[in-house]
C-alpha cells in the first residue's frame, strides 16, 4: 500500500461556499491535515497553485468565475503552470453519468458527490493517493489514463499509436498507516 505522511501534504480547497470550506477544512485537519491553501474559485486556485507546493485539491463544480472544469482544463493543459499532474478530487452536488464523464474527460481523478462525510472523503483520498496514475498526453487530453483497470498495452495496439504514456514526478509524499 503507497501511503503518505498526512501532515507534510499541502491541500487546496477550491470551494466558494464558505461553510462547506469549513466543513472540508474540519474534516482534513482531523485527519492531521495541518497545511490547507484555500480559493473560492477557479482563479484563486491557478494562483494558489503558483504560490505554493499543492499535493492534491479538492475541487468544487459549480462556482461563479472560473468553475471547477474550467479550472481543471487551464490546469491540466497549460504550459505555465507548475504542476498538471497534481491529483483532483470534483466535489459536486449533481450525481449523473454525464456529469462524472465529463469531469473525467477534463482530467479529474476522482469525483466525490455531496453530501459528502469524513468516511467518503477520507475514502475518496486514499484511493487517489494510493493510486499511481500514469497520464495520458494527446492531441485533445491530457490527465490521468481513466481506465479503472490497468491492461498492459500491446506495442501493436492501435491506441498507443497517438497517445504518450506518461509518469507524473514523485512528489514530497512519505509512508504511513491508516
Amino acid at each position: 500500500m503507497f501511503s503518505v505522511d498526512l501532515k507534510d501534504l499541502t491541500v487546496l480547497l477550491v470551494e466558494d461556499d464558505v461553510h462547506f470550506r469549513e466543513l472540508l477544512k474540519t474534516i482534513l485537519t482531523t485527519l492531521d491535515i495541518e497545511n490547507i491553501v484555500e480559493a473560492e474559485n477557479g482563479y484563486e486556485a491557478i494562483e494558489m497553485l503558483d504560490k505554493h507546493q499543492i499535493d492534491i485539491a479538492f475541487m468544487d463544480w459549480k462556482m461563479s468565475g472560473l468553475n471547477g472544469i474550467e479550472c481543471v482544463q487551464k490546469i491540466r493543459s497549460e504550459p505555465s503552470l507548475s504542476d498538471k499532474f497534481i491529483p483532483i478530487i470534483m466535489i459536486t452536488g449533481h450525481q449523473s453519468d454525464e456529469l462524472i464523464a465529463e469531469a473525467r474527460d477534463v482530467g479529474v481523478n476522482e469525483v466525490l458527490i455531496k453530501p459528502i462525510s469524513a468516511r467518503s472523503l477520507l475514502s475518496c483520498f486514499v484511493r487517489v493517493m494510493e493510486r499511481q496514475n500514469v497520464f495520458v498526453d494527446t492531441d485533445n487530453y491530457f490527465g490521468p489514463d481513466r481506465r479503472r483497470i490497468n491492461l498492459p498495452l500491446l506495442e501493436d495496439d492501435r491506441r498507443t499509436a497517438q497517445l504518450h504514456l506518461l509518469f507524473p514526478p514523485v512528489m514530497k509524499r512519505k509512508r504511513i498507516s491508516l
